[in-house]
């Protein structure tokens, strides 16, 4: 079975997969999204309804690693100035935090991870923290899809 077949038998959820399954696995996800440029390519999806699956499960992915820091408070237990540096960090995430999320999110940033985590640590709210993150995977997947259609339309070849 190949690719092609794979994309049409799980249509849109597969896309969602696709974003999910790129940032699902702490700090050793694949970058499976890089590969919807080809799959608008080969398949008649819509390209801005497939843009939005892909953002929407790499966001959901990432949020993994929000729940990971978020729970990690029994870590400060009894370190008073481990909590003066908590208190300090959660201040300055909370400030810059709309600027800092959607800009990282959206780079080729790989340890994406660790800002998630730290963005729970510093209890962000989740909605805004969402909100922020799927900004960015929304831009920097928008950003792959245009660069490959405009590519592959490119190519002297056939794909």
């Amino acid at each position: 079975m190949n690719v092609e077949s794979l994309i049409n038998m799980f249509s849109y959820l597969g896309l969602f997969m696709i974003g999910l399954l790129s940032t699902i696995g702490l700090f050793i996800s694949p970058p499976l999204y890089l590969s919807l440029p080809l799959i608008l390519y080969k398949t008649k999806f819509n390209p801005i309804l497939s843009t939005l699956l892909v953002a929407l499960g790499m966001s959901v992915g990432d949020t993994i690693g929000y729940f990971i820091g978020f729970s990690s408070e029994k870590l400060l237990e009894n370190k008073i100035y481990e909590k003066e540096r908590y208190k300090k960090f959660s201040e300055f995430i909370n400030k810059y935090g709309p600027i800092t999320i959607p800009l990282l999110s959206a780079l080729p940033f790989p340890f994406f991870d660790a800002l998630a985590i730290a963005c729970g640590f510093a209890k962000i709210d989740i909605k805004s923290y969402f909100i922020y993150l799927f900004f960015g995977r929304l831009i920097k997947v928008s950003l792959i899809v245009i660069a490959g259609q405009y590519i592959l339309i490119r190519l002297p070849f056939e794909i």
